[in-house]
């Protein structure tokens, strides 16, 4: 077991039973740390830690993306050759999942307007990244 060392690392406050998560959310190559608490609330911090990078040649990786961004009506998924879109989910601000399935195409005319975050597991990798709903 770990034992804790401080209640306040860092000055950070963002309440209890936090769930932090690491991800190059900006593409700027660094890691932004991003914590979620069982309020509903998200927090995001800029790091200077390196984003991996995958052990794919740079000139050869593809990330699968979402088009159109912003969407209205529906949103299409885009894998990367040679794999496969296995699950999707679309999940709302406080983390309910919303949209769940197996195929590249989200029906998001129903949704509110806001920000999404799209979950996309493949046959090799897993993805996430956001959606705009207009």
């Amino acid at each position: 077991m770990f034992s804790q060392l401080t209640d306040d690392y860092g000055h950070l406050r963002d309440g209890g039973k936090l769930s932090p998560a690491l991800y190059d959310v900006n593409g700027d190559g660094k890691m932004e740390l991003i914590a979620g608490n069982s309020r509903g609330g998200i927090t995001a911090y800029k790091t200077d830690l390196q984003a991996p990078v995958a052990n794919r040649k740079l000139s050869e990786w593809r990330p699968v993306v979402v088009l159109p961004n912003p969407a209205r009506v529906e949103a299409w998924i885009l894998s990367p050759p040679g794999e496969i879109i296995q699950t999707v989910a679309l999940y709302d601000a406080y983390g309910r999942v919303v949209w769940y399935g197996c195929a590249a195409r989200i029906p998001v005319a129903d949704l509110p307007a806001g920000i999404f975050v799209v979950r996309v597991r493949t046959n090799v990798h897993n993805y996430m990244m956001k959606l705009i709903k207009n």
